[in-house]
């Protein structure tokens, strides 16, 4: 099977899901300062970023995909990724949303996130009706696993950084206190 990507789509796909990540860590980080049910929407608005962008960027990188004849995708498949990815990153985020979540306490988080995030490409994948068939080969699976819940772990640590202007100062005052 002849096959092509298109970069202009693979390109729009990394530009989504690198912004749509930093928009959602960024309104995760947030929500330490927040308590009761205004934490609660914020955590669920953080992982419907994340989750919506995750989601898009998948789908439109496959829109990028140029094989042999036309793909369809089967509509109750493509929800059900869609709510994988937005379900897991509100579990994840509910799981590593509290104010003392330590460095283990982060690793189901990354798990639940990792997880559905492979969990929705490769639904979305079954998701495909064409002129083809898919085959994974189990190793790559596998890496794929590995992959999506070190980068969630990563980006749960990255979120719940302090940022910003007064961090800065503060950190840089703080060095200064410390080497006098």
């Amino acid at each position: 099977m002849h096959h092509l990507h298109v970069n202009a789509f693979t390109v729009l796909s990394l530009a989504i899901a690198i912004l749509g990540a930093w928009t959602a860590l960024d309104l995760f980080n947030r929500t330490r300062s927040q308590i009761g049910a205004t934490r609660l929407r914020w955590l669920g608005v953080s992982a419907l970023a994340l989750g919506v962008s995750i989601w898009s960027m998948h789908f439109i990188a496959i829109l990028g995909f140029e094989g042999d004849g036309a793909v369809v995708y089967d509509p109750g498949l493509t929800l059900v990724s869609f709510l994988l990815a937005t379900a897991g990153t509100a579990a994840a985020f509910l799981t590593a949303g509290t104010a003392q979540a330590s460095p283990l306490r982060l690793t189901p988080a990354a798990l639940l996130m990792g997880g559905s995030i492979v969990a929705m490409h490769y639904v979305g994948m079954a998701a495909m009706r064409m002129n083809a068939v898919l085959s994974y080969q189990p190793v790559l699976v596998a890496l794929s696993v590995v992959v999506a819940v070190a980068a969630a772990y990563a980006a749960l640590i990255a979120a719940r950084q302090e940022r910003g202007l007064a961090c800065l100062l503060y950190t840089s005052d703080a060095a200064d206190e410390r080497s006098s």
